[in-house]
C-alpha cells in the first residue's frame, strides 16, 4: 500500500516539541511496521525546507541542528510524484 503523507507529519515527528509529536511517531512507526510506502508531491522537499527554516529562524533549534534534520527529513524514504 502506497500513502501520500503530508510535510506536517514528517515534521512533528522530528521536532520533539511539536504539540502531535507523539501522534506523528505513532503513526509512522505503523506504517514502517506494515510496510506503507510514503509518497508526495515534488513540493514536498520545499515545504520541509521553509518549516525548518522557520524553525531555526524562530531560535526553536541551533542552525547546525536545523542543518541535521533538514537532511534526515530530505533522506527520508518517500516516493516523489
Amino acid at each position: 500500500m502506497t500513502v501520500v503523507v503530508d510535510s506536517n507529519i514528517l515534521i512533528a515527528f522530528t521536532l520533539t516539541d511539536e504539540p502531535l509529536h507523539s501522534q506523528a511517531s505513532w503513526l509512522l512507526q505503523s506504517w514502517q511496521a506494515s510496510r506503507t510506502r510514503l509518497a508526495a508531491p515534488s513540493l514536498f522537499r520545499s515545504e520541509i525546507t521553509a518549516v525548518m527554516r522557520k524553525v531555526v529562524f524562530q531560535q526553536r533549534i541551533a542552525h547546525e541542528q536545523g542543518r541535521i534534520l533538514l537532511r534526515q527529513l530530505l533522506a527520508y524514504p518517500v516516493e516523489f510524484r
